[in-house]
C-alpha cells in the first residue's frame, strides 16, 4: 500500500501539485511504518518546505503550487506571455505570481530566479535546470 501511495504521490508531483504530493508521501511513510518497512517515499516531500536547510531567509516564505509553476517556467526562460499560454492564465495573472515569487525569494530579477530556486530546493526547477546546466559556472 505504501508503495501505490508513493507512486501517486510522485504523479502529484510531476503534475506540480506539489501541496498534493506531500500529502500523500506522508501517508506512504505512514503507511510503510505501520508495515515495518522503510519508505518508498522520496525524503524531500516528507521536509516541511518551509524549513529549508541552509536557507538564510528566517523561516522562508513557502510558494503556493501556483507560484512554483509560474516561478519554474520562468526560471527556464519562458516569458510572461509563454507562461500564460502553457499555464491558460492571463498575462497579468503570472505577473502577479512573479511579484509574489520575487518577495518570497528575495529575488530583484528573473536571472536571479534560477539559483535562489534551487537554493530553497523548489520543486521541479531543482531537478530540470540542475540537470540542463550542470556543467556551467
Amino acid at each position: 500500500m505504501s508503495q501505490a501511495y508513493a507512486d501517486l504521490s510522485a504523479a502529484h508531483y510531476e503534475l506540480g501539485e506539489y501541496a498534493r504530493a506531500r500529502l500523500v508521501a506522508r501517508q506512504a511513510a505512514r503507511e510503510a511504518e505501520a508495515c515495518s518497512v522503510e519508505s518508498p517515499v522520496d525524503a524531500h516531500l516528507l521536509e516541511d518546505p518551509g524549513q529549508c536547510e541552509g536557507s538564510e531567509a528566517e523561516g522562508s516564505a513557502i510558494l503556493s503550487d501556483a507560484e512554483c509553476r509560474v516561478a519554474g517556467l520562468a526560471a527556464l526562460g519562458y516569458t510572461n506571455r509563454e507562461i500564460s499560454g502553457r499555464l491558460h492564465v492571463t498575462i497579468s495573472t503570472v505577473e502577479q505570481h512573479l511579484t509574489r515569487v520575487y518577495r518570497k525569494l528575495h529575488v530583484a530579477s528573473r536571472s536571479e530566479l534560477p539559483p535562489k530556486m534551487l537554493e530553497h530546493r523548489i520543486p521541479k526547477l531543482s531537478d530540470r535546470w540542475a540537470a540542463g546546466h550542470s556543467s556551467a559556472g
